[in-house]
């Protein structure tokens, strides 16, 4: 997929994070094929006040008559995971190495819906929010740092952002 359309597409599922799954339909069966032919995938880590989750999100390379590629909601519930406490709270109390153990659960997780073989193209997004701004600068940066140095190490697609620059 294109770069400009893959950041169109990340965008978007930065915003349906927060929507309700549909309940069901023959569309979750055929998404939830791991590997299935034509099918991307895309990690993205919402890195919230409580706690972070890591969404899983199946995507279906477009055909030529289409513009985006179809995004796979109904396996979204099985496909999302939330580990606590968030980010704030190990800034807070200089837990680096509880922060790293968090997003390698999230990252274990991960694999198991993601191919090996499709590790290292598949993107990784980090979304942090409002949390991490109530600590100190200086605290909030070594969490970050953490978290980046983590997923570059994870075997997955992770291209991190300039310093105060949003990954999603």
């Amino acid at each position: 997929m294109a770069g400009p359309l893959r950041l169109l597409v990340v965008t978007l599922l930065c915003q349906v994070c927060s929507a309700p799954a549909p309940s069901s339909g023959a569309e979750g069966q055929k998404g939830s094929l791991r590997g299935s032919v034509g099918m991307e995938q895309v990690l993205v880590f919402d890195a919230g006040s409580s706690g972070t989750r890591i969404h899983i999100f199946n995507m279906y390379v477009p055909t030529a008559d289409a513009h985006v590629p179809r995004v796979d909601l109904a396996v979204r519930d099985a496909q999302t995971w939330k580990v606590k406490p968030g980010l704030s709270e190990f800034a807070k109390k200089e837990d680096l190495d509880g922060c790293r153990l968090n997003i390698e659960d999230l990252v274990k997780f991960a694999n198991q819906f993601v191919a090996e073989e499709r590790r290292s193209k598949t993107p990784v997004l980090l979304k942090a929010t409002a949390g991490l701004r109530a600590v100190p600068e200086a605290k909030a940066d070594a969490v970050l740092r953490t978290v980046r140095s983590t997923l570059k190490d994870s075997g997955y697609q992770f291209q991190d952002a300039p310093p105060g620059k949003s990954t999603c």
